[in-house]
């Protein structure tokens, strides 16, 4: 989910633009993306606004990083780069516009009003604009976090699975550089100089079980355990804590560009797990059970992430640092990020027993759209619940329907 950006491609030939243009009919194909409504809609009711999380003070703290990353995407445009633009139904805005947002809200909202004067101030400056159209409770809620894994430096008999730093020969290809249709577009790969062609990067099963990438220096660290190592990719990025007690941050690199595909829905397909039993640890309890089945359904998602290590962390696809409970990740060929949104879902509240399965609760709360990953396409949020066991069972428990509101302010 920690999207950065991979190298693009230097200089071109023209069988390889001819590949590219190629490859990615075929990628497109039959794969069409859903999509989201965005309209100008009256305020939610009052009830969206009693926050269901004390701590604004960590909402500030994230508005004001996001602040920051406006504020240089401003110094930027002086530099004539291209400016970002956002879309909230027939109004279009810039960074300037999106900056005073966060500030104007920021303002009012550290006053720590109660919800019926909050929802007034915000109701007289801003205007609403409902993610996914007019019906409620339209938008998927999920949720990632942070693992904290024990690991190595170095291969051990304990220690076998490895987390990669991005590889030198890992090729994103912007294609719009190719076609202007193709605005937007991206596909990743390598190229072949034996064959002479530009091939889609190695899958899953290729880096996994036939160790294309093994021996290269691309290890930073290995793992106990498959499964945790699988999850990994899925969270993006995590906490390793070495054999010799250090701590280390490892965020995204990048990908293989490769298609995702939820395990949990091919288990759940198949009779494996019931749909209403489904999460993180049913997963991972069915692998421990059935070790000779993990090639068979992880190697259907061939999606694969690349890590680099950071001393601080974890970060967001805008590059930013994430903030539990008030970071969401959304589709961002939809949204550029940055947007400030309201959200009301049903979400699971680990209690002190975590054995047990945590209640669901309705929660509304403020929160950033910070983040993405490869499941996140068309009308899906998730939520990052920060690190650690607590928040991955709240993480692994999170599937419910829910309702997101932009806040954009007033001409």
């Amino acid at each position: 989910m920690k999207t950065h950006y991979s190298q693009l491609l230097i200089g071109s030939q023209s069988y390889l633009s001819k590949t590219i243009i190629l490859v990615f009919m075929l990628f497109s194909t039959g794969c069409p993306r859903q999509e989201v409504g965005l309209i100008k809609a009256a305020a939610p009711p009052l009830e969206f606004f009693a926050e269901d999380v004390d701590d604004r003070g960590l909402m500030i703290e994230a508005i004001e990083r996001q602040e920051r990353w406006f504020r240089y995407k401003l110094q930027l445009d002086t530099t004539g780069e291209k400016s970002l633009t956002w879309h909230f139904a027939e109004r279009q805005v810039g960074i300037a516009e999106m900056l005073d947002t966060l500030t104007t809200f920021k303002e009012i909202y550290s006053q720590e009003l109660d919800s019926h004067r909050l929802r007034a101030e915000l109701v007289r400056s801003f205007d609403f604009y409902k993610v996914g159209g007019t019906q409620k409770q339209n938008i998927l809620f999920t949720g990632y976090y942070t693992p904290i894994l024990q690991a190595s430096r170095v291969k051990t008999a304990e220690y076998q699975y490895p987390l990669y730093r991005l590889p030198p020969n890992l090729i994103e290809v912007d294609l719009s550089l190719f076609s202007p249709t193709l605005a937007g577009k991206a596909i990743w790969g390598r190229f072949d100089e034996v064959r002479n062609k530009f091939l889609p990067y190695f899958s899953r099963e290729e880096i996994d079980w036939q160790a294309k990438l093994a021996g290269t220096g691309l290890e930073i660290a290995f793992l106990k355990d498959y499964i945790d190592q699988f999850f990994l990719h899925i969270q993006g990025g995590g906490i390793l804590e070495l054999t010799d007690g250090t701590r280390i941050n490892i965020n995204y690199a990048g990908k293989n560009g490769r298609p995702f595909v939820g395990v949990g829905k091919l288990l759940i397909q198949n009779g494996e797990i019931m749909q209403d039993q489904m999460s993180m640890h049913a997963i991972k309890e069915y692998f421990q059970g059935h070790p000779e089945k993990i090639k068979t359904y992880c190697t259907q998602n061939e999606s694969y992430v690349f890590y680099e290590e950071a001393a601080s962390g974890p970060y967001g696809s805008l590059g930013i640092i994430v903030t539990p409970e008030r970071t969401i990740a959304m589709d961002k060929k939809l949204f550029p990020g940055g947007e400030l949104c309201l959200i009301q879902a049903r979400i699971p509240v680990p209690e002190h027993d975590l054995d047990q399965p945590p209640p669901q609760k309705i929660c509304s709360r403020f929160v950033l759209d910070q983040d993405t990953g490869g499941a996140i396409i068309g009308k899906h949020v998730d939520l990052y619940c920060g690190a650690g066991e607590r928040a991955a069972i709240q993480a692994g428990s999170l599937n419910s329907m829910g309702d997101v509101y932009f806040l954009l302010k007033k001409h």
